[in-house]
């Protein structure tokens, strides 16, 4: 299931050295773990997702411990779910291709989905095509400019495979 995290702005997501943080200025994990279960078969949404990332402290002053957040959130949902890491794009197409849902990091160096850093799910692959989600899809923001209006069509992005590998280099671990 889509989300998007402009429908979650408000959504208290606090840290002590951001009393005021949400969803939206936190960034974007609570909202692609949530994508990535939902597709999953597992009940659940962002606000649900957040809450477990606080009582876990995985909220950081920057945004969210990724690593730490999968591992809780695997523990809450399922013994089924099973969190691994890798920088490897064979193993990226090979989960894929099993139905597996992928959260890509992406440094927004190359362009080729984002133009800064964000987190998005691959959902499928058809070949070296990779069909993902941004749940920063523009079009629910209050005030979209052009840039953002020529750049996205829509929210379902298609990009090939070493497109999608290009974007995530600057990150230790590329792939969860």
């Amino acid at each position: 299931m889509y989300f998007n995290k402009y429908d979650y702005a408000d959504v208290p997501y606090a840290h002590v050295t951001d009393p005021q943080g949400t969803i939206k200025s936190a960034g974007d994990c609570p909202v692609v773990i949530a994508m990535a279960l939902t597709e999953l078969g597992v009940k659940t949404d962002p606000i649900e997702i957040a809450q477990i990332s606080l009582d876990n402290h995985a909220r950081l002053p920057y945004g969210t411990d990724i690593d730490a957040l999968c591992r809780h959130v695997a523990n809450t949902f399922s013994e089924d779910i099973v969190v691994t890491k890798t920088n490897d794009i064979g193993l990226l197409k090979a989960a894929l291709l099993r139905g597996s849902k992928v959260i890509c990091c992406i440094d927004g160096k190359t362009g080729a989905i984002s133009k800064s850093p964000t987190l998005v799910v691959a959902v499928e692959i058809d070949g070296d095509t990779v069909f993902v989600w941004d749940p920063g899809y523009p079009q629910y923001r209050r005030s979209i400019n052009e840039y953002f209006e020529l750049y996205w069509s829509h929210p379902d992005i298609y990009v090939d495979i070493n497109s999608l590998h290009a974007e995530t280099e600057g990150y230790a671990t590329r792939y969860y």
